[in-house]
């Protein structure tokens, strides 16, 4: 395992387990979580909290029990904790393919996908368990269904554009960002179109269309805060 694999392996299952969420303080659980699910699968897993380090919050010296000093298969855990990760970096390779195909064509989603897979950050990233591609993915995935959104505004697009906005904040505090992110997406469309029409017949009645402007992005954030 690398430096910190243990903590966030810890982060993820011991709530899983027990509810308990005393070592989930840097960042939302969510990534952790979803890491540690394959290790439900696995039986007999020690999860003794008669330690130093349940007892007193020391996610450092709990971690290291926890794989260590139990009698847990330590490379057990950390492989079947790093396959989640792993499945959400392919799902990254596969959504920027996608998204590359349709802006520019299926060369240039080839090359994108190249210039993914090769990247090193990404190949280290994948096959760890921390939460920087997990929450990377949630980001990607934000951005790219909120510009299906703006293509062809419709609720069941919004819903899935709350829903990857939500779990991206879930995912890691550096999330955060989307909201400036979309306000300024948000302000760059209406000064190019001179319009954001959402899908909603109160605002499709609203005739001036700068209180119809001011309406949808004020929905739009309301929805986002709601979500978060």
């Amino acid at each position: 395992a690398t430096f910190d694999e243990p903590n966030h392996l810890v982060r993820g299952y011991m709530p899983l387990v027990t509810g308990d969420f005393r070592f989930n303080t840097g960042h939302p659980p969510l990534i952790n979580m979803l890491s540690a699910v394959p290790l439900l699968f696995i039986k007999n897993i020690d999860t003794s909290t008669e330690n130093y380090g349940w007892k007193n919050i020391d996610i450092w010296q709990f971690s290291h029990y926890f794989l260590y000093l139990s009698r847990n298969n330590a490379d057990k855990l950390i492989f079947y904790g790093r396959l989640p990760v792993l499945f959400l970096s392919l799902l990254l390779a596969f959504l920027i393919f996608k998204w590359a195909d349709e802006i520019y064509g299926k060369k240039a989603a080839f090359f994108a996908l190249f210039l993914y897979v090769f990247n090193p950050i990404i190949i280290a990233s994948a096959t760890q368990i921390t939460t920087d591609l997990g929450v990377t993915f949630f980001i990607f995935l934000s951005l790219y269904l909120f510009w299906k959104f703006v293509k062809e505004p419709t609720k069941k697009r919004l819903i899935f554009l709350l829903i990857a906005f939500g779990l991206a904040q879930v995912s890691k505090f550096s999330a955060v960002f989307l909201y400036p992110v979309f306000l300024l997406l948000c302000l760059a469309i209406l000064i190019k179109h001179k319009k954001f029409l959402m899908p909603f017949g109160f605002i499709g009645k609203i005739k001036n269309l700068k209180l119809k402007n001011a309406a949808s992005i004020l929905l739009f954030f309301t929805l986002l805060f709601a979500v978060s």
